[in-house]
C-alpha cells in the first residue's frame, strides 16, 4: 500500500520523521530503535547529501536552503504552505506480523526485500514524477520542467501508539513500512532549484506502490523459507491473540506513552495536512 500525506511545518516534520530513531522508548518489537533515515534521490546527491539524514540537514532543505551554505535554493513564494510530501510504502500486514514475531535472520530477509521494493519505487517517482516549477519569459507563467528529486528515506516497523481512552491502555501495532519524504525543493535541468510540481507524484503514486510490491515478491526458491515462515508466524500470532493485529504495551508505564494517539500518516497529524491513499 502506498499513501501520500503534506508536511506543513518544518519542526512538527522533523520531530515526527525522526522521534522514533533518538527516542528508545519506542523499541517496541526490534529492542534496537527505528534505523537512521537516508537520503536518496540525484537532487540529494547535487547538494553533497549522502548517507545518514541529520536533522540539521533535513530542515534547511525542507526550509528550502542549501544544507552547507545555508544560502536560499529559490525564490520562496508567500502561498507556499506546504514544505513536503510523504510518500509512505507499506509492507502487506501478515508481513508486518512477521517481523514483529520472527527471529533476527527473518526480520533481516523482510527488512532487505522491502527495501528492495522501496528503492525501485523511489527511482520511478525520479524517473517519472520528478518535475519542478520554472517561470517562462514568453508564456508569463509558471511552466513544469524536468527536475532532480530530493528524497529522505525513513524506515519504520511500527506503527503510532493508540491510547484508549476509557481505560488508559496504550497499544500498537507492528506496521513495517518506509516513509520517502520529498521536499518542496527540486533541481531543474539548467542546475538552478525551483518549487516541486507535485502532480506528478500523485498520478505516479499508485504505479510505484504496484512496483514496490512486485520487487518485493521474489522469486519461490528465494523466499520458500521466508514464505513458511510467514504461514507459521500468522497462525502462531491468531492463535495467540486472534485474527486482529497483535496489540502490546498494555502495561506501558505512563512516562513512556510518549506519542500517543498519533496516526503513523504525517499528513494527518500536521495541522491542515492530509493524506490519502494514492488510486482512490
Amino acid at each position: 500500500m502506498i499513501s501520500i500525506g503534506k508536511l506543513t511545518s518544518v519542526e512538527q516534520a522533523v520531530r515526527y520523521l525522526r522521534e522514533a530513531v533518538a527516542d528508545q522508548q519506542l523499541e517496541y518489537f526490534t529492542a534496537r530503535g527505528e534505523s537512521p533515515g537516508r537520503w536518496r534521490g540525484l537532487g540529494a546527491e547535487a547538494l553533497g547529501l549522502r548517507g545518514e539524514v541529520t536533522d540539521t540537514d533535513f530542515a534547511a532543505i525542507l526550509s528550502g536552503k542549501h544544507p552547507t551554505t545555508s544560502e536560499d535554493l529559490g525564490r520562496h513564494w508567500s502561498r507556499q504552505h506546504v514544505v513536503a510530501f510523504d510518500v509512505a510504502v507499506s509492507a502487506p500486514k501478515d508481513v508486518s506480523i512477521l517481523y514483529a514475531l520472527g527471529d533476527d535472520h527473518t526480520r533481516a530477509t523482510i527488512l532487505r526485500i522491502h527495501d528492495e521494493g522501496v528503492r525501485a519505487a523511489a527511482e520511478y517517482l525520479q524517473a517519472h514524477a520528478g518535475w519542478a516549477r520554472q517561470f517562462n519569459a514568453e508564456s508569463k507563467r509558471a511552466e513544469p520542467v524536468r527536475a532532480h528529486l530530493v528524497m529522505a528515506e525513513f524506515v519504520h516497523r511500527t506503527a503510532r501508539p493508540v491510547t484508549d481512552p476509557a481505560t488508559g491502555i496504550v497499544t500498537v501495532d507492528p506496521q513495517l513500512h518506509t516513509h520517502l519524504t520529498v521536499p518542496n525543493w527540486a533541481q531543474r535541468a539548467d542546475g538552478t532549484w525551483g518549487q516541486l510540481y507535485s502532480e506528478p507524484v500523485y498520478r505516479h503514486a499508485a504505479a510505484a506502490g504496484a512496483i514496490a510490491r512486485g520487487v518485493a515478491r521474489p522469486p519461490r526458491a528465494r523466499t520458500r523459507d521466508l514464505d513458511r515462515g510467514r504461514r507459521q508466524g500468522v497462525l502462531r500470532h491468531r492463535r495467540d491473540h486472534g485474527s486482529s493485529a497483535p496489540r502490546v504495551l498494555a502495561a506501558l508505564p505512563a512516562d513512556r506513552r510518549r506519542g500517543e494517539g498519533d496516526g503513523h500518516r504525517v499528513g494527518e497529524r500536521q495541522g491542515g495536512g492530509h493524506a490519502r491513499h494514492a488510486g482512490e
